[in-house]
């Protein structure tokens, strides 16, 4: 059924986009790649507001139970004032950081990548549709997801 829904925003979204000529249609060969998938290998480049302010994240990410799969790797920036000790799901499609502070971010999903972009308040998609700017708490994370 969520499959099924997604492809008819895809194809409502490549109608408009094809009616207004402005936005790129979606990208069926992208949106069968990532609805089969069961897994997203998911690549987070954290910069926070001070130069030093650095965090990367790599872990796997179970697309049908939003929850992390196996043991990610968490790399600190040495003067980094958000230090990550553990990376666990959080409530729904959520991703929860704790350190010496808490974060909570949105895990958003691959299928959007193939999608006509949207509006949104706080995910925009780079101009070469690979992966999500997620700004949270004066930070910029960058989601790249890939198959494992």
């Amino acid at each position: 059924m969520h499959v099924a829904a997604v492809l008819l925003v895809a194809l409502a979204g490549s109608a408009m986009a094809q009616g207004q000529g402005a936005q790129p249609g979606a990208d069926t060969q992208e949106l069968s790649k990532w609805s089969a998938a069961k897994v997203a290998r998911y690549h987070l480049d954290g910069k926070g507001p001070q130069a030093a302010d650095s965090v990367v994240l790599d872990f796997d990410w179970d697309l049908k139970e939003h929850r992390i799969v196996g043991a990610p790797k968490i790399r600190n920036g040495a003067k980094s004032s958000l230090q990550v000790a553990t990376l666990g799901s959080g409530p729904g499609a959520r991703i929860r950081l704790e350190g010496n502070q808490s974060m909570e971010l949105p895990m958003p999903s691959p299928m959007l990548l193939a999608l006509p972009p949207g509006p949104s308040m706080n995910i925009a998609i780079t101009p070469d549709r690979k992966s999500f700017v997620v700004k949270a708490a004066g930070w910029s994370w960058t989601f790249t997801p890939a198959l494992p």
